[in-house]
C-alpha cells in the first residue's frame, strides 16, 4: 500500500505539472482571443476567485458525473 500511494502521488505531481504546462502554453497562444483562451483555465479557480471577489465563502464544486455516480450504488 505505502508503494503504491506514493507511485500514485508521483503520477499525480507529474499529470499536474503537464497539464499546467499546457494549460498555460494554450493561453499564451490564444493571448490575443480572450474567448479561446478561457478554455485553458481551470473552471474551479475560476469559481474560486469570483467568490472571493464577491466576498462569498468557497464553495467545493461537485461535478455532476460524481453525483450520478454515487446514487446508482
Amino acid at each position: 500500500p505505502a508503494g503504491t500511494r506514493e507511485m500514485r502521488d508521483r503520477a499525480f505531481t507529474y499529470l499536474d505539472d503537464l497539464v499546467s504546462q499546457v494549460r498555460e502554453a494554450g493561453r499564451y497562444v490564444f493571448r490575443r482571443q480572450p474567448e479561446i483562451a478561457r478554455h485553458f483555465s481551470s473552471r474551479y479557480r475560476r469559481r474560486q476567485r469570483r467568490a472571493a471577489k464577491a466576498g462569498e465563502p468557497p464553495t467545493e464544486v461537485v461535478e455532476q458525473s460524481a453525483v450520478q455516480d454515487s446514487g446508482a450504488s
